[in-house]
Formats: C-alpha cells, sequence, structure tokens
C-alpha cells in the first residue's frame, strides 16, 4: 500500500486533540491514520517543542539532526548554551 500524505494543518489537528487526551485509537477510528501513524505524529511533536525551546530557542522552526548540523557547520546557528 502507498504511503499518503497527509495536510499539515490535518496533522495538527489530530495532534491538538491527542495533546486534549483523545487516544490515538478512538481518533483512528473516526479518521483514516491508523492509531501508529497519529502517534508517531504526536511524538514528533514533542521532540520538535523539546528541540525548539530547549536546544535552538527559535520559536516556529524544528529542524532534524541533519539540518541542525549543516546549519551549526554553516554557522547560522548557535550550539545550546551549558
Amino acid at each position: 500500500m502507498a504511503r499518503r500524505e497527509y495536510p499539515t494543518e490535518f496533522r495538527q489537528q489530530l495532534i491538538a486533540l491527542v495533546q486534549a487526551g483523545r487516544t490515538p485509537e478512538s481518533l483512528a477510528k473516526e479518521f483514516e491514520p491508523s492509531a501508529q501513524t497519529i502517534r508517531n505524529w504526536a511524538a514528533q511533536a514533542v521532540r520538535c517543542a523539546y528541540q525548539t525551546l530547549a536546544l535552538w530557542r527559535e520559536p516556529t522552526i524544528c529542524f532534524s539532526s541533519a539540518q541542525r548540523t549543516a546549519l551549526l557547520l554553516r554557522g547560522q546557528v548557535r550550539p545550546p548554551q551549558s
């Protein structure tokens, strides 16, 4: 089965519902993505928020580790302060 791409706004709405207390299983019954997919999105949102708040202090940007490394090498971001 081909992997389906979901719109960002749709993903954000499901993530918000998980954060509000809905279970991925209940959302999977109501919407198309599987419970595991919804869990993955919610987990990625938590990782992104942690990176944004704790590491980079850039409120709207979430970088992958490869992107962070490239930005560090180019001097476009500072590493976290110890």
